[in-house]
């Protein structure tokens, strides 16, 4: 994948669509909200476009990662927390 992807710190967890149509990644780039956000890429005739921060939508000051969609296309399910913190419930 190209800078359009390969860029920032990381990239990690990807999730690509069915057909292809786009990609749902999560990363830390200078563009982001906090410690990690979900970005996203679209193949555009094979050609996959700038990546783009899923916003304040999404994203917040915490840790987003992990990202998957339904199979309907219709709900983004992703984890949320504090990068390098353990919550123990008990």
């Amino acid at each position: 994948m190209g800078e359009e992807i390969n860029s920032g710190e990381w990239i990690a967890h990807s999730y690509i669509a069915p057909d292809e149509s786009y990609l749902i990644f999560d990363g830390e780039r200078p563009s982001g909200f906090g410690d990690c956000d979900l970005y996203i890429s679209f193949n555009e005739n094979g050609v996959w476009s700038e990546a783009y921060n899923l916003d304040p939508g999404v994203n917040t000051g915490q840790c987003e990662m992990c990202v998957s969609v339904s199979p309907d296309g219709k709900y983004l399910f992703f984890h949320r927390g504090v990068n390098g913190t353990v919550i123990s419930i008990g």
